[in-house]
């Protein structure tokens, strides 16, 4: 006899329903009974009391993750109501879904998300697929530890009608919109880019003089451009750490890369394995990695 397919609820704000919609129809096309309220609460039924009975049926919640659903009381009530069933998490209740940058915070702050920001359709369905299953044990066998060894020759060519590269550089310094010519140093960011013997370029100025104003303006043409064949690009800058503290950290970063990059390994404890790893998945896809702000770590 062929068991049921698992019950899924979705949770979202009418800001994220195209989100919940496509997140719906992804799940219900892979056999997951889902509920969404804009196809099945029809007219005449009592509103609350069918949204009530879906929650309450569902093996899992779906929060439709974003800064809307955060401060939205009634996802609030929704997603509570899984915790409450749930409150450790082994049974994967609620299973939060990003979709627009956001950092969930106290009861939320420690459930892993499945996070789809500045993914293309198809690895946005992979993962979000992967998230209900029981393991997350990659199709492919992981990298020798021992040989992180990687060959640029090795790399396919990128297929011509790829989707946008994905993209997260939140995290760089907002410089201001009056710039002063820099012929000379935006000229060799276009020539280390276009040079495939060039795999750093590195600017080293005293505070203040521009260094991230330089790369923000060239960074804007960049993306006028079309990414000029990047397939990821990531951005970070260690002053938000402070650059007077004494104990600012890498961590963040190496964490962030590495699960942004598609880590999915065993935890590293060490620093300088993070960064062995970290270089061998930029180079495994055309990476364009901008890095902000290193006074802090030197």
């Amino acid at each position: 006899m062929t068991p049921d397919p698992p019950k899924v609820f979705i949770s979202y704000t009418s800001a994220d329903r195209d989100w919940a919609e496509w997140i719906a129809w992804t799940l219900d096309a892979s056999s997951y009974s889902v509920t969404f309220q804009d196809w099945d609460i029809r007219p005449g039924q009592n509103f609350i009391i069918a949204m009530q009975e879906a929650s309450a049926a569902a093996r899992h919640t779906v929060l439709v993750l974003s800064p809307s659903s955060l401060v939205s009381d009634f996802v609030k009530v929704e997603w509570s109501a899984a915790v409450a069933k749930d409150p450790t998490g082994k049974q994967r209740r609620l299973i939060p879904v990003r979709v627009e940058e956001c950092e969930p915070e106290g009861i939320l702050g420690p459930i892993v998300y499945a996070d789809l920001v500045g993914l293309g359709e198809e690895e946005a369905a992979r993962v979000l697929l992967k998230a209900f299953a029981e393991r997350a044990k990659p199709d492919e066998a992981p990298v020798f530890p021992g040989a992180l060894s990687f060959s640029i020759a090795s790399e396919r060519p990128s297929f011509p009608g790829a989707a946008a590269p994905r993209v997260s550089i939140a995290k760089l310094p907002a410089t201001g919109e009056h710039f002063v010519a820099r012929e000379a140093e935006l000229a060799r960011l276009d020539a280390a880019w276009d040079d495939e013997a060039t795999n750093v370029i590195s600017f080293v100025a005293m505070g203040g003089t521009g260094k991230s104003a330089l790369v923000n303006h060239w960074l804007d043409a960049v993306a006028a451009d079309g990414w000029r064949g990047a397939e990821r690009v990531l951005g970070w800058s260690f002053y938000s750490q402070g650059t007077e503290s004494a104990g600012a950290s890498s961590e963040a970063f190496t964490e962030y890369a590495l699960e942004w990059l598609g880590y999915e390994g065993e935890p590293i404890l060490s620093p300088w394995k993070k960064g062995e790893v970290i270089a061998g998945l930029v180079r495994e896809r055309r990476t364009l990695l901008l890095l902000d702000g290193l006074e802090p770590l030197q």
